[in-house]
């Protein structure tokens, strides 16, 4: 059994599931589900849809388990996490979460902050299909940079979401959302342009450098050395190694092949 605090396990699985729950799902039902890794550095959750991954670390409310002590393999549809997302949202920030699994059921016991106690069992669907190998297409920044990279800027999510939500009630095929950073000057504003009709830009925060593997050993960089529980802890240098070799700062992924 492993112990979440439950708005940090709502927070992982809501961000990591969004993929799952924009995919189409006559294109690949197995997209429509949401793998869970039981890890040293705790819970990582991820998905695709193809065209978005993301991926995310929740951390255990308890000491992290012994290698050996972790779950089955693991996979939630998007429809059990309909069900389940909710009631974490409802068991408030003190709330806790229990995680049991085998190979048929995923159980979550959440004890709320007012003392209600409700258990959510969902099919686990970890064997219905292999799911795509997308581990090597996240990155992460593998040496220190000073000031930052030409092309990246840092932005506030709630202004990109809210900048996505009304260009997407009126885009149509073949339109795109482009952000134009300024190459030339730090801290500038980032242009946006949207068909041939929209135009504004987005005030960023001010960051001098970006998170980098050796910087972010103890942050996201986790996600990138995590092992399995079920696997021997011997086997952390060589995925951490295999996991920098991976983490280019160059280029832009391509959607993963899901055939």
């Amino acid at each position: 059994m492993l112990t979440f605090n439950a708005r940090q396990l709502l927070r992982g699985l809501d961000v990591a599931s969004y993929p799952a729950r924009l995919a189409d799902e006559p294109v690949g039902a197995r997209l429509t589900t949401v793998p869970l890794e039981v890890t040293d550095q705790g819970l990582i959750a991820y998905s695709t849809d193809r065209y978005q991954l993301a991926r995310t670390l929740t951390e255990y409310a308890l000491e992290a388990p012994a290698h050996g002590a972790g779950l089955p393999p693991v996979r939630l549809h998007r429809s059990g996490l309909k069900v389940l997302l909710p009631v974490l949202r409802a068991a408030k920030k003190d709330g806790t979460v229990e995680l049991t699994a085998d190979e048929d059921t995923v159980t979550f016991t959440v004890h709320a902050a007012n003392g209600q106690v409700q258990t959510v069992p969902l099919k686990n669907y970890a064997d219905a299909d292999e799911y795509p190998k997308i581990a090597s297409l996240f990155r992460l920044h593998t040496q220190p940079r000073g000031a930052l990279e030409e092309g990246t800027f840092t932005v506030n999510p709630k202004y990109v979401k809210a900048l996505a939500d009304v260009t997407a009630r009126y885009t149509s095929d073949g339109e795109v959302l482009t952000f134009d950073p300024d190459t030339n000057h730090s801290g500038k504003p980032v242009a946006w342009v949207h068909g041939q009709w929209a135009h504004g830009i987005l005030m960023p925060i001010r960051r001098d450098q970006l998170p980098t593997i050796d910087a972010e050993y103890e942050g996201v960089g986790r996600l990138f050395r995590a092992v399995p529980l079920m696997q021997s802890p011997e086997s952390a240098s060589v995925r951490e190694g295999s996991a920098v070799e991976r983490a280019s700062t160059r280029g832009t992924a391509e959607a993963p092949a899901t055939a």
